[in-house]
């Protein structure tokens, strides 16, 4: 059996440490608890064999009733386990198979009330990334970044995985960050993964520009899709990583991350970094942006360090 783990909050690592569930109440100390066990050890047995029936059901069915076979099916999946003290337990541990569907379900379920979902949402409009970057959209794929801990950083800023919104000093953003994608249903899609920065001056035309920091299409990705996998799919980058730098007198940068389902396979093609325009990428594609995230930065000392050694151009003043 495929077995993930996944985080579940801001303050949980990924683990690979396994604990055996084990009833915390033993059998004969409470007869209510037991009979709870009891009925939802019946109600699970129901369900499996309504679901057997189902399956091994192979009439044909006019559209309407197709859909609603396939409906109920995928509801069974959902009731199959959801309601198991097991399953349960295993998915506050941070131990799942996201191969089942009641364990993506849980999941799911975790982002959209656990409040992450509104979280992001709420950040992504007070600073503007939507519509400065991307037009409105809900997100149905969790996005998780994280950096090095900052040990100089209080509040928000110190938290990791990293808090929507957040400052992330720019020393710490040398190296790409490390990034989980959660997805939810049970297919496997083509996405990009792009990241940039809609802050950059362009000091010709008295405006501000998008900057690609990243971009990765083509990413064949599904609820099983381990994080292992997912780096090694990022590895070959359409267009590889550029650490964030904003520039002397610019105020805070707003890194935005997106997540793009593709309706086909792309061929790659030359994409300028300077200019780039996340809004036609998306639309050149007819994809739909379903995840995002954003850090902030300022400049400082780091920021200076990438334009000397890895741009190896002079740095910009601005006034």
């Amino acid at each position: 059996m495929l077995t993930r783990t996944i985080k579940r909050g801001l303050d949980k690592r990924i683990t690979q440490t396994c604990r055996n569930y084990q009833r915390p109440i033993p059998a004969g100390k409470l007869p209510v608890y037991d009979l709870a066990l009891e009925v939802l050890a019946e109600d699970k047995k129901r369900v499996q064999r309504e679901l057997q029936q189902l399956r091994s059901d192979k009439r044909e069915r006019n559209a309407v009733d197709q859909k609603e076979y396939e409906k109920r099916i995928k509801l069974l999946e959902i009731l199959e386990g959801s309601n198991d003290p097991e399953v349960r337990y295993n998915f506050e541990n941070g131990n799942v198979d996201m191969s089942k569907p009641y364990y993506r379900y849980l999941a799911e379920k975790d982002f959209l009330r656990g409040g992450r979902k509104d979280k992001l949402l709420e950040r992504l409009h007070q600073m503007n990334v939507v519509p400065d970057v991307v037009p409105p959209f809900t997100p149905s794929v969790e996005l998780v970044l994280d950096f090095p801990k900052d040990e100089q950083a209080e509040g928000e800023s110190a938290v990791r995985p990293v808090i929507a919104g957040s400052f992330v000093r720019p020393g710490l953003s040398f190296d790409k960050p490390s990034i989980g994608i959660k997805i939810f249903d049970g297919r496997e899609s083509l996405y990009s993964l792009l990241i940039v920065d809609p802050d950059v001056p362009d000091a010709d035309n008295e405006k501000y520009t998008n900057y690609l920091h990243f971009l990765k299409s083509n990413l064949k990705l599904s609820a099983n899709t381990t994080k292992e996998e997912l780096e090694k799919q990022l590895e070959s980058a359409t267009v590889g990583w550029i650490p964030p730098h904003p520039a002397q007198g610019t105020k805070y940068h707003r890194y935005t991350v997106l997540l793009v389902e593709q309706t086909n396979e792309i061929q790659p093609s030359d994409v300028e970094r300077h200019g780039f325009d996340s809004r036609k990428y998306v639309e050149s594609m007819n994809g739909r942006v379903v995840g995002g995230h954003m850090w902030r930065a300022v400049h400082d000392a780091d920021s200076s360090k990438v334009f000397k050694e890895i741009l190896k151009i002079n740095e910009p003043i601005y006034k």
